[in-house]
């Protein structure tokens, strides 16, 4: 049965309403071998509609969701990095201090493959 981090690759971008129904069902999501799904689909939705206010919604939902399961997540770590850096770059204060918060609790959780991006834009 899919979850809702399989049917993300339907939306076509995150608005409020797509945000607050991702929001709200992601706690019924099988976490661990689900986060694969909801990475790549963030990864392309911070491109699409009001690119910052997507880009806001994707790292809300990526913290939410990824934070639960450090250890499976890990696993994208390419996908991981293209997605904070991203959002380093946007050159905004809300997703530069999102994108420190990713990048240490990532190394609260013992995962440092973002130190390096940390030190690079802080």
């Amino acid at each position: 049965m899919p979850t809702i981090f399989y049917l993300i690759k339907y939306v076509e971008e995150l608005d409020e309403g797509t945000f607050g129904l991702i929001m709200k069902t992601s706690k019924f999501a099988r976490q661990g071998r689900d986060l694969d799904e909801l990475i790549k689909n963030l990864n392309r939705l911070k491109l699409r509609g009001d690119v910052l206010q997507s880009s806001i919604y994707a790292c809300e939902l990526f913290m939410e969701s990824i934070f639960q399961d450090f250890y499976y997540a890990s696993i994208m770590q390419k996908e991981i990095i293209e997605f904070t850096e991203y959002m380093y770059q946007q050159n905004n204060k809300k997703l530069y201090n999102y994108s420190n918060r990713i990048c240490n609790e990532f190394a609260k959780n013992g995962q440092y493959f973002l130190r390096d991006l940390y030190e690079k834009y802080n």
